[in-house]
């Protein structure tokens, strides 16, 4: 993750400390991935202030996408062991999903179009405020 460049177009917002992207594919509609800037494999790892910093700048990402896709609940995923690259996975679980009754499999493709990412970072960046960094960050062109 460190030596690659984020697709522009797939940046949803940004924040001093964490950017927010979506692919056009994910394992649910409203997927999305908080990356930490700094290169840490654990939360642990930044200091604490940014270690605060880091999970507010999630949840708001969190909260967000839970507000736009209606979730039941979000579910929260930090792994790292097959990219060691502190990131938080963001899925958006509703009643009606195609995981209901079990955990996300990551089995199943939908396919985002750019209005419907454009949508995502937009509620995004709305629950981010004034965290965005440089306050045009996201904005998709």
């Amino acid at each position: 993750m460190c030596a690659q460049r984020l697709r522009a177009d797939w940046l949803l917002a940004e924040t001093r400390l964490c950017v927010v992207s979506a692919a056009p594919e994910a394992a649910l509609p409203g997927y999305a991935c908080v990356l930490a800037k700094q290169h840490v494999v654990e939360p642990f790892e930044l200091p604490e202030p940014d270690q605060a910093e880091f999970f507010t700048d999630a949840m708001a990402a969190a909260r967000g996408l839970a507000k736009l896709f209606a979730a039941t609940k979000m579910n929260y995923e930090i792994h790292g062991n097959t990219i060691p690259h502190l990131h938080m996975h963001l899925f958006p679980r509703t009643a009606r999903d195609v995981y209901v009754g079990y955990p996300n499999h990551c089995r199943v493709r939908f396919t985002r179009t750019p209005a419907d990412l454009d949508r995502m970072g937009q509620a995004i960046r709305d629950e981010l405020g004034a965290r965005l960094w440089r306050g045009s960050a996201g904005q998709r062109s």
